[in-house]
């Protein structure tokens, strides 16, 4: 009776001793997980190569112990190609099954896109927040829609297609033009009129009050064959604002050029928020045909080119 409880308890003991080291070297998450990263698993990879590229990931201990779970929990089935993503340290186990039934566990990020952005400060803020974004394909889709993707909070998978991310913006500037296009109908004045304005007044203009001004003295300087005369259109074009032009910069002529050339810009230089657009439809009327701001966003206004370069004089000292 001692021999054969001495055997049973030294099984237990083995058995126990097996499961524990079997859990350190092959199911327990590596101390050094990737917390946060997006896996992809090309299609096509064998269970050899995925087992060995995931513990060069640190995302498994053991490629044998992988593949061992691997077939437990998808038999044949083999794995399910994608991207799958990783926010906290998982098991082997948990891992193995998830990639035998293609649970990616792609969860959605919360974006902001500013006011003003262009479509290439879009491109460069989506490639810092999502991992698999494709930054070249979405410049190359979004070529010929500077001004029409709408600035606002959007939620994108980390591998979301670039197509996918245009089109929701695309329609959310549709969508919240649905309520003004009476507005911009009335004004007498084309959506690619306005919308490239607005994106100037979105630049120019750092206020409600300051806008609808401004509106108004370039729709003014536009109709008296005036040239615009405003520095925002540098920074879409050379990538130069109000404080690092040089007299040099301003004489090279281009279609972005609004000292050299009259009339608006061939196409917006941002994509300007809801504010910006009607303040493009509702220009303030007032007796000025100047203004400039301070680099604290202060903008002075002026009625003669003479009060103007007194406000240089005094403020941009």
């Amino acid at each position: 009776m001692k021999l054969k409880l001495y055997i049973s308890i030294s099984v237990i003991v083995l058995i126990l001793v097996a499961l524990v080291t079997i859990y350190f070297v092959g199911i327990k998450a590596p101390a050094n997980f990737p917390v946060g990263l997006v896996y992809a698993v090309p299609k096509g990879t064998g269970m050899t190569a995925l087992a060995d590229n995931l513990e060069s990931q640190s995302l498994i201990r053991s490629p044998f112990w992988f593949k061992v779970f691997s077939v437990l929990s998808g038999g044949t089935k083999g794995t399910k190609s994608g991207d799958y993503d990783f926010s906290n340290p998982q098991s082997a186990i948990k891992i193995a099954v998830r990639i035998s039934s293609g649970e990616f566990g792609l969860v959605p990020v919360k974006v902001t896109i500013p006011e003003g952005t262009s479509n290439k400060e879009i491109a460069l803020l989506l490639e810092k927040q999502l991992q698999k974004f494709n930054t070249q394909k979405f410049l190359e889709l979004s070529a010929g829609k500077e001004g029409y993707l709408f600035p606002d909070t959007y939620f994108f998978i980390p591998n979301q297609d670039p197509e996918v991310v245009i089109k929701t913006m695309s329609d959310t500037f549709s969508k919240r033009l649905e309520t003004i296009s009476g507005e911009i109908e009335k004004s007498g004045k084309s959506l690619s009129d306005i919308i490239t304005m607005a994106s100037i007044i979105e630049e120019e203009g750092k206020n409600t009050k300051d806008r609808a001004i401004i509106s108004g003295i370039l729709w003014k300087r536009l109709a008296k064959s005036m040239p615009l005369q405003v520095d925002a259109p540098f920074r879409y074009s050379i990538g130069k604002d109000s404080y690092t032009l040089t007299s040099e910069d301003l004489k090279i002529d281009g279609p972005y050029n609004t000292y050299t050339r009259k009339g608006l810009p061939p196409t917006p230089i941002t994509n300007p928020g809801l504010e910006a657009i009607l303040a493009a439809i509702r220009p303030v009327t007032t007796p000025y045909y100047f203004f400039l701001s301070e680099k604290d966003g202060t903008t002075h206004y002026a009625t003669t080119y003479d009060g103007h370069l007194q406000n240089k004089q005094m403020y941009l000292k």
